[in-house]
């Protein structure tokens, strides 16, 4: 009896033109199939794909959650086809992150409920109904005067002073940029809830590097760092996630259920780290904090860059 692929033999993929051998085209990845097959087959198809889809989220996320660093070592040694990619992983826990942050209102808090002399945003009024520019510090300043012999002050002190008072003047909001945001705050929130991911996403090379520091004697290929960092921070969208999703409820008692969750993190992090790199209790430590510490200022300078570019340009 024949070979059913007998009839596929010298026969060219009807996506890409190329030579068929076997159920699957080499060039392109399409299967081999009659193009009038009946309904059922399409069915048929539909249903296995959407199964095995399902699958492979589940074992993904399953694995993601309770056997941290797993993922990383799975990556590593080539089982790859039977996982969602750590890159896609990320991209689908941080949008659903930070679109549940938008969504919540809690991206940033400006109400202020407990003031009195304040408006519906949280900006401070003054009696005359003016924005008072709650941002901008005050600086005490002492009026140059001559002297009994009327010589003339210190210019170029005073112009060095003046100077340096006007740079870190400018970095402070205006007052035409504090109304807008007393007139639109959730423009604001929304703005900022669409940079920061973008702005986050450059901070895990970042992350790698870290490891890298870290971990420098075991001559380690940088994308290992990368992946692992790909992982944790999926791991720590889908906690922030969660929270988010119990802060929205307004129930006390699950603010304990928030900071447990945030306490899951770094636990998390140091399992995955002896699983992944292996080494001593105390040097696993160590490099957590080190990392920590680094990163954790990184995301601070990178949230104020934000903040400040959109204060300044919504």
């Amino acid at each position: 009896m024949a070979n059913d692929l007998d009839r596929f033999v010298e026969t060219p993929c009807l996506n890409c033109g190329e030579m068929l051998v076997g159920n699957y085209c080499a060039h392109c990845g399409q299967p081999v199939t009659d193009v009038d097959q009946s309904v059922g087959n399409m069915l048929g198809d539909f249903v296995r794909h959407g199964f095995s889809l399902d699958a492979r989220v589940w074992r993904t996320f399953r694995l993601l959650l309770l056997k941290p660093g797993f993922l990383t070592l799975e990556y590593a040694v080539g089982h790859r086809a039977r996982y969602f990619s750590p890159a896609r992983l990320y991209l689908i826990l941080s949008v659903v992150f930070f679109t549940a942050l938008s969504l919540s209102g809690n991206a940033i808090r400006f109400n202020n409920e407990n003031s009195d002399n304040s408006d519906r945003s949280g900006i401070v009024i003054f009696d005359d109904g003016s924005p008072a520019d709650s941002l901008q510090v005050e600086e005490e300043s002492e009026e140059s005067e001559a002297g009994d012999d009327g010589s003339p002050p210190d210019s170029l002190h005073a112009d060095a002073g003046d100077s340096t008072a006007g740079f870190w003047q400018s970095l402070l909001p205006s007052d035409d940029e504090l109304e807008r945001l007393a007139d639109n705050p959730d423009a604001f929130k929304s703005g900022f809830a669409s940079k920061v991911p973008k702005a986050m996403f450059p901070l895990l090379p970042a992350f790698a590097l870290l490891l890298h520091v870290s971990y420098w004697r075991r001559h380690l290929p940088f994308l290992l760092h990368l992946v692992f960092a790909l992982h944790l921070h999926a791991f720590y969208y889908f906690v922030q996630t969660c929270c988010v999703g119990l802060g929205a409820t307004d129930v006390g008692a699950l603010e304990i259920g928030v900071l447990l969750l945030n306490l899951v993190i770094p636990v998390y992090f140091f399992v995955a780290l002896r699983r992944v790199y292996g080494g001593r209790v105390i040097t696993t430590l160590l490099r957590l904090m080190f990392i920590s510490v680094i990163y954790w200022a990184l995301v601070g300078v990178v949230i104020a860059v934000v903040l400040f570019l959109q204060l300044k340009g919504f």
